[in-house]
């Protein structure tokens, strides 16, 4: 019989730019360009550095960040579908009634007095004499 090699690790992503995916590098380069057009409009370092501070840790967890071994992106694309598929909701039939309480305690009623003859049952008494070897 012939053997098949089965390739291992497919859902794994390929390292494009150095050990980044695409989408890591694009996520990572768009806050960069963020970041030199805010050095470009405020000409400040403090001013750069605290936009770089904002845009970037929000934006390298996006690139670098997992949750349950998926990556950030993929999640929130996830939540913004389910949050924007409309939704059903099923209800109960009109005229379908539950169980009224006197149901309900009579049924575990009948439950105790099997549990209470299954308990003290001969057989259970049979089986055990016979495995012991006791009267």
């Amino acid at each position: 019989m012939q053997q098949y090699q089965v390739p291992l690790f497919i859902e794994s992503e390929a390292m494009i730019f150095g050990p980044l995916t695409l989408l890591q590098f694009l996520i990572l380069g768009a806050a960069g360009a963020i970041v030199l057009i805010a050095l470009s409009i405020t000409q400040s370092i403090i001013g750069t550095v605290a936009i770089g501070i904002i845009v970037g840790i929000p934006a390298f967890y996006l690139a670098m960040g997992r949750v349950n071994g998926e990556m950030v992106p993929k999640i929130l694309i996830f939540s913004i579908k389910f949050r924007l598929a409309p939704k059903m909701a099923l209800w109960q039939k009109a005229g379908e009634e539950g169980l009224s309480l006197k149901e309900v305690q009579r049924i575990f009623e009948e439950r105790r007095k099997l549990i209470k003859t299954t308990k003290e049952s001969r057989l259970k008494k049979i089986a055990w004499e016979v495995e012991t070897g006791k009267r």
